[in-house]
């Protein structure tokens, strides 16, 4: 019994026990209007938009004009604001802290950057926290797996003119 609890308490200060939980949140993930990659860089993550339901301005969107791609123009820089929307970097600092990965994030809808925090839970869905001052003044987005090549997201990316959708996880 004794070498069970030793054996448990060395893998649990192994830092490489902790390498899937870490490298969980790499791959595509989705929600019901675009897939996002999140990639190692180096220490920390990148995570970029890939594809979008709705990629182009339809008539009547600002700022348009119609048919033409989507950009950050809500983003507080002016000289960011004619940025595309797909592949545009959401994270900035993300690391890991042993625990989970935190950061700030970008949120192209708003054009704000909030603390974050971010891992894949139980059910195996990308949970992001996005909060200011504390987490507990925030709100968490869900994204599932990418990988299932379901309607929604080939619909995505064929929208996004992307290929494949098993790229990744």
């Amino acid at each position: 019994m004794r070498s069970v609890l030793v054996m448990v308490l060395l893998i649990g200060l192994n830092p490489y026990a902790y390498a899937s939980e870490q490298d969980a949140v790499v791959g595509q993930w989705r929600d019901d209007r675009s897939v996002l990659v999140v990639s190692k860089q180096g220490d920390s993550l990148s995570m970029r938009i890939h594809a979008v339901l709705d990629p182009n301005y339809k008539e009547g969107e600002e700022p348009g004009p119609v048919g033409t791609p989507r950009r950050d123009f809500k983003n507080p820089d002016p000289a960011l604001q004619n940025r595309p929307l797909l592949g545009l970097e959401l994270l900035v600092g993300y690391a890991w802290t042993g625990e989970r990965w935190e950061g700030e994030i970008y949120d192209p809808e708003s054009g704000n950057t909030y603390k974050s925090r971010m891992g894949v839970n139980d059910d195996g869905v990308l949970a992001m926290r996005g909060y200011i001052g504390a987490p507990m003044f925030g709100r968490t987005a869900e994204f599932k797996p990418a990988n299932d090549c379901s309607e929604l997201v080939t619909k995505m990316f064929v929208a996004s003119n992307v290929a494949g959708c098993t790229v990744g996880r």
